[in-house]
């Protein structure tokens, strides 16, 4: 998913990717009314032409100046929402909790790999009073979302960001989130300390870790120890779900990592 802003409509629509990317930009563009745009050509179609400009050009867009990039040590934007229960969370300045932020959708296989690994994480910190692990779905219709829940027993917070009424803007775009999944570790004073674009278990990141990391030195050590029968057995050395996994584990939950194989 890729969030775009619409130019202004001369002879040709195009749709700006505000990247925070460098380089050089060599592609001229000339427009009906004899302007011009340098820019990286992305896609062309029979109605569009999409490219992609360097943040560090653009001033303003509808005269507004472009928010600041989300990136560790920023400030989390503060949000208010309910999840599918019904319980209602406040991410923002001062919420004294160690916040995981997950957004996601329920058919990408990328979030699909990190979906156990989110219920492990909910598992072990659930009555921990500074942690907790929240997730925002993405997905456009609920029958997904519903089917994903049940047949996978998820029981983490799940905020559906097309049910919430914000003020003028939705959650992805209050994150900026632009693909999926991406997760944010927000410290107890609501400044993003980590932000993981992609699964973080395919890059082998060890989020329960950075969580820790996040507690005061007691906490810290408690938090390190394996509250779920997965990271146990991970620890063993060897998955107990029947996968080939070692020194890892996909979180217990039989076939979550695909891999069907016996450990030798």
């Amino acid at each position: 998913m890729t969030t775009h802003t619409p130019l202004p409509r001369v002879g040709a629509i195009a749709c700006v990717s505000l990247l925070a990317a460098s380089g050089a930009w060599a592609q001229e563009i000339r427009f009906a009314d004899e302007t011009s745009l340098t820019a990286d050509v992305l896609q062309t179609d029979d109605e569009s032409v999409i490219v992609r400009l360097p943040r560090s050009g653009i001033a303003t867009i509808d005269g507004y100046p472009l928010p600041p990039v989300l990136a560790a040590g920023a400030g989390a934007p503060s949000f208010t929402a309910a999840d599918l229960q019904g319980q209602v969370h406040s991410v923002g300045a001062d919420s004294g909790k160690v916040t995981v932020l997950h957004f996601w959708v329920s058919w990408c296989p990328h979030c699909q790999s990190d979906a156990p690994k989110i219920q492990a994480l909910h598992d072990q910190f659930k009555d921990h009073p500074a942690v907790r692990v929240l997730t925002v779905n993405l997905d456009q219709e609920r029958a997904q979302l519903d089917a994903f829940v049940k047949e996978r027993g998820v029981t983490y917070p799940v905020i559906v960001a097309s049910e919430q009424a914000l003020q003028g803007v939705g959650l992805p775009e209050l994150y900026q989130v632009t693909g999926f999944p991406v997760t944010y570790l927000i410290d107890t004073q609501g400044v993003i300390r980590h932000k993981i674009s992609g699964s973080f278990v395919e890059q082998g990141l060890d989020l329960a870790a950075k969580v820790a990391e996040q507690l005061p030195q007691t906490d810290a050590t408690t938090a390190a120890a394996p509250a779920d029968a997965g990271a146990q057995l991970a620890q063993a050395g060897s998955c107990g779900c029947g996968c080939a996994m070692k020194g890892n584990c996909c979180g217990g939950e039989p076939g979550a990592c695909g891999d069907t194989q016996e450990t030798p």
